[in-house]
C-alpha cells in the first residue's frame, strides 16, 4: 500500500514538473475549489406521480426478501418505465437500473427524473440511491431529477450533483 501511495505521489509530482511547477510535499487546491454545495428542488405533482408509480409496482410485487425496492422512471416522451430490485444470493442489480434497463429497451433515451422507493411494514418511503446507482445515473442520465429524501421531506437534485467530481468512461 505504501508503495502505491509513494508511487501516486511521485506521479504527481512528475506532472507538475511538467507543467513547470515545484513540488512542495503536499498537494494545494486551486482557490476556485470550493465546497460541493447540493442544489435541492421541492417535488410537484408530476414528481408525485412519480412516486405513486413505484409504490405501485413494489406493492404489486413485494416478496422479503426479494424485491423489496420499487423505481420508477419519467422519460421525456412521457411514458413512465418500472423495475424492482432483484435480489440472489451473489448480486442483484438495485431497481434503479432494471427501471432505466426497461426505458432504454423500449427505445427511450432521454430521462427526465426517476425515484427509487423501499417498504417497511405497510409503509413506503423514497430512498436515495446506493453509490453504483448514482453512477449508472451519472453515466445515463446526468441532468435527470432524482427525487431523494432530504432533512424529513422528499426534493429532487440533478443526478450530477450527488456524485461530484464523477468518473465517467462516456
Amino acid at each position: 500500500m505504501v508503495l502505491l501511495i509513494e508511487w501516486g505521489l511521485y506521479s504527481y509530482a512528475k506532472m507538475l514538473y511538467r507543467c513547470g511547477e515545484e513540488w512542495t510535499g503536499r498537494r494545494v487546491l486551486s482557490p476556485d475549489v470550493g465546497e460541493h454545495r447540493m442544489k435541492y428542488v421541492d417535488i410537484d405533482a408530476n414528481d408525485q406521480n412519480l412516486i405513486d408509480e413505484a409504490v405501485s409496482v413494489i406493492k404489486r410485487n413485494y416478496s422479503d426478501p426479494r424485491h423489496t425496492v420499487g423505481a420508477a422512471v419519467l422519460c421525456s416522451s412521457g411514458q413512465v418505465y418500472t423495475g424492482v430490485n432483484i435480489e440472489s444470493c451473489g448480486y442483484g442489480p438495485c431497481a434503479e437500473p432494471i427501471a432505466i434497463g426497461s426505458a432504454i429497451s423500449q427505445g427511450e433515451r432521454d430521462i427526465v427524473s426517476i425515484v427509487a422507493v423501499g417498504v417497511s411494514e405497510d409503509s413506503y418511503f423514497v430512498m436515495s440511491p446506493c453509490g453504483n446507482c448514482r453512477q449508472l445515473l451519472y453515466d445515463y442520465a446526468p441532468d435527470c431529477m432524482v427525487i431523494i429524501p432530504h432533512d424529513d421531506s422528499v426534493v429532487k437534485i440533478r443526478a450530477r450533483e450527488l456524485i461530484p467530481d464523477a468518473f465517467s468512461n462516456f
